[in-house]
């Protein structure tokens, strides 16, 4: 049988030092043993190869040309920097120029509300309302219709739309995907450059949206550590398919925020205000409660506190929750009958309101992550147990980082290393390496091999019957 090898480590913030975690699901274990055998027989081989692609893969892209020559100019831009400005050079070195997307947005605007002659309003979501656009962000935009319309004006909304953009000498690569549960129509804007989502089903982007860009304006460090994360997510493709989406990251930004009593829950935000109800569900709220931030908390302060905070969560066992402002047992909470008394209100006047069942919660996922308003729709339904393990490791080797005295010291280096280093030290700072069901001649050859080590990382490898 081949050697394998199966690695834990302590996560950064975790009190009890006997505690090991497992990087797959969080689950906590008292000795790197017990978590081995957990690895092994709940998450399997699969997990080691899948994940071995998506290290080749990233490994690949950071070592790319263009990788390089980006990491290249933005060391120059922070060798540029003035004190204190380090965080704020990153920031404007990947975000995209709101008023360009701006601009694009009028121009389709006006365009598609001339076209069709009043039926329809068009209106922004995503980056450009949160205010969290990178350079590679798309401009999402929903057409509503405008006042009482046909029973099928959707479909010949979607049939119209398709055959102006085709015409239109100011769009190109225009292709439809009809059958996805929100169907869009995808083009590139050709004055600016800009691609583009058409949405004609689905009006609660919208809202969310303005949740967030709500929020982003209420403190400029909430704006930068949100802008910040999205960029690392994006760097080190934790966004992606099989992976997490923007909307995912932002919701447990929002869930690490309420931890620390900065942000109240969405439930607390809706407590003072008339409802907005549209399907059923509830997308009212007032940020007027929300407290201001301490002047002593800087943006660097609540960095270090996401990577550490979800570093240590147990995602396996977690429900991560805007709505309820925190982290709790998912199988509690929705997993039993009144475990989760707004859940159930709003499944019922869904139910009501649209004449049909609404699908429960995906419990069954590696991770869950509850929208804010929708509390039957898991944002974090597509990540994948690879990608969950590979973001803990991200997580634990930021954590490490941010509480590095020498690298804080240096924000130039910080940076770099957050945004392009981390690949170069994956996995993270090992506890222990047990090597399972080695072979006579691996083990002999082991045994040769300690003489010529250090003691330190003697200490460190065994071999395990």
């Amino acid at each position: 049988m081949s050697a394998s090898a199966s690695e834990s480590t302590s996560p950064p913030g975790d009190g009890d030092g006997n505690l090991v975690l497992c990087m797959v699901c969080g689950a906590p274990f008292q000795s790197t043993q017990d978590c081995l055998a957990h690895a092994l027989l709940k998450h399997g081989s699969k997990l080691q190869k899948h994940l071995r692609k998506r290290l080749n893969a990233i490994t690949t892209i950071f070592n790319s040309a263009q990788s390089q020559s980006e990491r290249h100019e933005l060391r120059e831009a922070l060798e540029k920097s003035k004190p204190g400005g380090h965080l704020r050079t990153v920031l404007n070195f990947f975000a995209v120029d709101l008023e360009k997307m701006k601009t694009c947005f009028e121009h389709v605007r006006n365009c598609i509300e001339k076209k069709m002659k009043g039926k329809v309003r068009v209106f922004p979501f995503g980056s450009l309302v949160t205010g969290l656009a990178l350079k590679e962000s798309d401009l999402d935009l929903f057409l509503e219709p405008n006042g009482n319309q046909p029973p099928l004006f959707h479909q010949h909304l979607y049939n119209t739309t398709s055959y102006f953009l085709r015409s239109s000498k100011c769009f190109a690569d225009v292709y439809t995907i009809r059958h996805a549960s929100v169907p869009i129509i995808r083009c590139k804007h050709q004055l600016t450059g800009l691609n583009i989502d058409f949405n004609m089903s689905n009006p609660n982007g919208t809202f969310n949206s303005r949740f967030v860009g709500e929020l982003m304006l209420r403190n400029e460090r909430i704006r930068e550590l949100s802008l910040f994360l999205k960029i690392w997510a994006k760097k080190l493709k934790l966004i992606c398919n099989g992976g997490m989406t923007s909307y995912c990251l932002i919701s447990l930004i929002i869930v690490n925020l309420q931890v620390n009593r900065i942000v109240p829950s969405v439930k607390q935000l809706q407590s003072f205000c008339p409802p907005v109800i549209l399907s059923g569900v509830n997308f009212a709220y007032s940020l007027d409660l929300t407290p201001p931030i301490t002047e002593r908390l800087t943006t660097l302060d609540l960095l270090k506190n996401f990577f550490i905070y979800y570093s240590t969560v147990n995602f396996d066992k977690s429900l991560l929750s805007p709505f309820l402002g925190g982290c709790v047992d998912k199988e509690t909470t929705l997993g039993i009958p009144g475990g989760f008394p707004e859940y159930d209100e709003q499944q019922k006047l869904v139910h009501d309101a649209t004449g049909a069942p609404p699908h429960a919660f995906q419990l069954d996922r590696v991770m869950c992550v509850q929208d804010p308003f929708e509390l039957n729709r898991n944002v974090a339904k597509s990540v994948s147990v690879a990608n969950l393990f590979y973001f803990r490791q991200c997580l634990v080797l930021a954590a490490q980082a941010c509480s590095d005295q020498e690298l804080t010291s240096q924000p130039e280096k910080l940076y770099d290393y957050l945004l392009f280093g981390l690949a170069d030290n994956y996995p993270a700072r090992l506890k222990k390496v047990l090597i399972v069901t080695a072979p006579l001649w691996f083990k002999a050859l082991i045994k040769i091999l300690r003489l010529f080590v250090r003691k330190k990382l003697r200490e460190r490898v065994f071999t395990v019957p």
